[in-house]
This record gives structure tokens, sequence and C-alpha cells, in this order.
């Protein structure tokens, strides 16, 4: 990410931190969002509609975190990088979504 971004020894110091302390949030609130809503979902047809409101309630307002915990990222990784490299970590890491997923339907179909 360094390399992809060209960043600074001091844009890399000041980056790192904040790149990992938005991961760190982030994967909390998955892992939060699957013990609670997910695991759940698979058994949607033995709840109630009751339980069933509540459980998409809370996963609006996880969703509505993580965008949160993006919107504090971005601004804080705004005022460290540029604008331009700011977009190009958004772009690299969509890349890098599309590159992780094409290798697991890759491996896959090699089943």
């Amino acid at each position: 990410m360094t390399e992809r971004l060209d960043l600074s020894s001091k844009e890399a110091q000041e980056f790192w931190p904040l790149y990992n302390k938005y991961e760190e949030d982030r994967n909390d609130l998955r892992r939060k969002q699957h013990e609670e809503i997910r695991t759940k979902i698979k058994n949607v047809n033995d709840i109630s509609e009751k339980e069933a409101k509540e459980l998409l309630d809370r996963y609006l307002r996880y969703e509505q975190d993580e965008e949160k915990v993006e919107k504090q990222f971005l601004e804080s990784v705004s005022k460290v990088i540029s604008a331009r490299k700011t977009m190009l970590l958004l772009r690299s890491e969509e890349e890098f979504k599309k590159e992780l997923i094409k290798r697991y339907h890759e491996r896959r179909g090699n089943r």
C-alpha cells in the first residue's frame, strides 16, 4: 500500500496508525454483526416477525456504524495524505476486493 500510494516516510508514519485503527474498528463491527445477526439469519424461518424486525433494526445500525467509521477514517486520512492519494487508496481497496473475489471463484471452480 505504501508503494501503491507512493507515500513519503512522513505520510506512511501518519497513515498506517490511522489505517490500522480503521481496519480494527471495521473488523470489530463485522465480528459483532456476524455474532448478533448473521448467525440468526440462517434460522430466519424459526424466528418471529418481532425478532426479525429487531434483527433488521440492528443490521441497519451496524451499516450506519460502518459508514460512520469509514467517513471518520477518510476525513482523518485526507488530512495526512492528499485527496488524490485518498482516492487512490479507495480504488486500490476496490481492486483488492475484486481480486480476492476473482481468486475465490477460481478456486471454487477448480473443485
